[in-house]
């Protein structure tokens, strides 16, 4: 079990979900799996903290594009914050 809902990555035939459900969202829910919108589930503000302990931990504001932002997005893929 992940403990949350799978990602369309995770699950080999999602383009067929897709197909046929018209999203990996809808395909998700009438499998009766709640999908987590992790953009939902963090506030603004605790966005804004996070980047900025980051921004102090690194000594510069990270780009979208940086090893740092895209382990700190999959962190927060996995429902850890940093």
């Amino acid at each position: 079990m992940l403990g949350r809902a799978p990602k369309r990555r995770e699950y080999v035939r999602s383009g067929m979900a897709i197909k046929r459900y018209g999203s990996w969202t809808d395909a998700l829910r009438r499998a009766g799996i709640e999908p987590l919108d992790v953009r939902k589930s963090i506030s603004k503000d605790e966005l804004g903290a996070i980047l900025i302990q980051k921004t102090e931990e690194l000594g510069y504001i990270p780009r979208v594009s940086s090893d740092e932002f895209k382990q700190a997005k999959i962190n927060l893929d996995h429902g850890t914050l940093l």
